[in-house]
């Protein structure tokens, strides 16, 4: 374990050997405060609120031939899936600090599916539609199908426990990577001295 941590130290050093670490630190002062306003009001609609509706929005329509279920399905689906494929995206540029912004973008989609997931039974939330026609509750229907509709608050707080550990994990993780990064630039300064 210690010599896959090794690994990626000197991969993250040899990355960003001349970067400049102070834009990435001010990122990820931003990532701590939205980390703070999530913990505090898991509703927040911030940064990525309308960018993910949209993605939520196009899955319903990208899956709406695979049943009725899984199109209901699709836009949670879609949204989720949307940091992963941007995390793949960084490794295979090697941006190892990119993948802070990833783990924060998926938490805060897992913050706003709980939100969500949460109002499935009392279904107080504004819903949007592509089409404007007549709306269905996503996790009402999906809940209810499953016979698990009584559990949408319990299922919203794992989900809601699962989005804090990811937020926090990523950021202290882009923590670790900017100190690498000012630790290589500090040892860079001294070398050429």
């Amino acid at each position: 374990m210690c010599e896959t941590i090794d690994n990626i130290k000197k991969m993250i050093e040899e990355q960003y050997k001349s970067a400049n670490w102070h834009w990435r630190a001010l990122l990820l002062l931003f990532y701590v405060y939205l980390g703070m306003k999530y913990l505090f009001n898991p509703a927040y609609w911030g940064l990525f609120g309308n960018i993910d509706l949209g993605i939520h929005e196009m899955g319903h329509l990208l899956f709406m031939f695979c049943g009725e279920f899984i199109a209901c399905a699709g836009g949670t689906i879609l949204q989720l899936a949307a940091p992963i494929v941007s995390f793949f995206m960084f490794a295979g540029q090697r941006d190892y600090f990119a993948f802070s912004f990833s783990g924060v973008w998926f938490a805060a989609n897992l913050y706003n599916v709980s939100w969500y997931m949460a109002d499935a039974r009392a279904q107080t939330l504004p819903l949007a539609s592509l089409g404007g026609g007549s709306v269905s509750h996503d996790w009402a229907y999906l809940l209810g199908r499953l016979g698990l509709l009584n559990y949408d608050i319990f299922f919203a707080g794992i989900l809601r426990f699962i989005a804090f550990l990811c937020m926090w994990s990523s950021i202290f993780y882009g923590i670790w990577v900017v100190r690498i990064i000012v630790k290589s630039s500090q040892d860079g300064d001294d070398s050429i001295c």
